[in-house]
């Protein structure tokens, strides 16, 4: 851009959301943080930096050689630069019952949103994996008044993190 302006930024997301640190969630879960205090900048924040924010309007299909991309509802939108950002998705292990009712996934404030809602009906709660995010989610249910047992792939809590000695001290506390 020219004379110092900021650059004309377009962020395509299917999220209805500001942008807020993932890591935050099992906070915002366990109702330690508010939405508010999730969402780490103001709308201002993005306008005063030449950012336009498509908030539920995903990428839908990219044309190269046109350089514009088509977006959830139905316009197309076109490119200098692209970055694709496309983030990762929660992984599922291959169990059966992985689709019935109570089974949740952490990746985003709705999925949260219907943990809380869940958990005020039921006393206990499995968590699948002992790591980072599941100690942490394991946490925010214990907050939320829940039971809470943790099953772990590997022997140990927190196995990329820490050695035998300590995810053995990790696990006595």
């Amino acid at each position: 851009s020219e004379g110092g302006s900021p650059p004309d930024i377009d962020i395509f997301t299917d999220e209805p959301y500001l942008y807020y640190p993932r890591p935050q969630l099992p906070f915002y879960l366990a109702g330690e943080i508010t939405l508010e205090d999730l969402i780490q900048y103001p709308p201002d924040w993005y306008e005063k930096r030449g950012i336009r924010m498509h908030l539920q309007n995903a990428v839908t299909a990219l044309h190269a050689g046109e350089k514009q991309v088509e977006v959830a509802d139905g316009s197309t939108a076109p490119y200098d630069r692209l970055l694709l950002a496309n983030g990762s998705s929660a992984r599922i292990p291959p169990f059966k019952g992985t689709d019935k009712k109570g089974i949740f996934t952490l990746r985003s404030i709705a999925d949260a949103q219907r943990i809380q809602d869940y958990a005020r009906g039921v006393e206990s709660a499995i968590v699948i994996g002992g790591g980072l995010l599941g100690l942490e989610t394991a946490r925010a249910l214990t907050v939320l008044g829940l039971r809470v047992q943790i099953i772990e792939l590997f022997p140990r809590l927190l196995p990329i993190q820490l050695d035998e000695a300590g995810a053995a001290v990790l696990q006595r506390k």
